[in-house]
């Protein structure tokens, strides 16, 4: 179920940052880490490291221009179980997943999960790079989107989000007036001003909208 008011908190807080072009890299391996950050910067792109999904997730801070380098095998919280506590905390990152193994199996769970592309150890520098960019394009196009709809969503009266928290309950216009105290009409009026502010059409848009920003 979408909550309103969750999900208006939830895109305030990943509001953007900073423009300085970031990667978190979770590797285990020290000299990994060090040597990705080394090739990552003749590019301009600063690397944050992390020895372990379980440092990443209590010190990460959210920023406007990251993605995430995940090494899938990994001792405690592997890359997969990350993947899943990230989708928990709705930590919305580009993910590209390394490994010195082409596992099918769990590449295609990575996949499943949202990860966006697969790099094989050792890693060729010219497909680092091109992924990499191709990852930070996909964060900034996403944040962009949910920064949208966050000034939309903040266009709405308190009135017309309690009406549009009924639509998104599946209750009908007469419901919707029912449980508020008002008329089938004024609530007519609110779904008019709703669908222009939000510019949509619909109720099923107006759903599969608000649906892109919580997954």
């Amino acid at each position: 179920m979408i909550n309103m008011p969750a999900l208006v908190l939830r895109t305030a807080r990943h509001a953007p940052l900073t423009t300085e072009p970031c990667v978190h890299l979770v590797d285990d391996d020290e000299h990994f880490r060090i040597a990705i950050g080394l090739l990552l910067s003749t590019s301009g792109i600063h690397t944050k490291g992390y020895h372990s999904a379980e440092h990443f997730l209590s010190v990460y801070v959210p920023q406007d221009n990251e993605c995430l380098l995940l090494d899938l095998r990994m001792p405690g919280i592997g890359g997969l179980e990350l993947q899943r506590k990230m989708n928990e905390r709705h930590i919305n990152l580009p993910v590209i997943v390394i490994s010195a193994f082409a596992e099918t199996p769990s590449v295609v769970e990575t996949i499943r999960n949202g990860a966006i592309d697969f790099l094989e150890k050792p890693i060729e520098e010219v497909a680092l790079i091109d992924k990499v960019t191709k990852a930070l394009a996909t964060d900034r196009s996403r944040k962009a989107e949910t920064g949208d709809l966050h000034r939309r969503l903040h266009r709405l009266s308190d009135r017309e989000r309690q009406v549009m928290q009924g639509f998104i309950d599946a209750k009908t216009t007469q419901e919707v007036a029912r449980h508020l105290g008002i008329s089938p009409k004024t609530v007519e009026k609110h779904r008019v001003h709703i669908f222009e502010k939000l510019a949509v059409s619909s109720v099923p848009e107006l759903m599969c909208l608000l649906a892109r920003q919580v997954k």
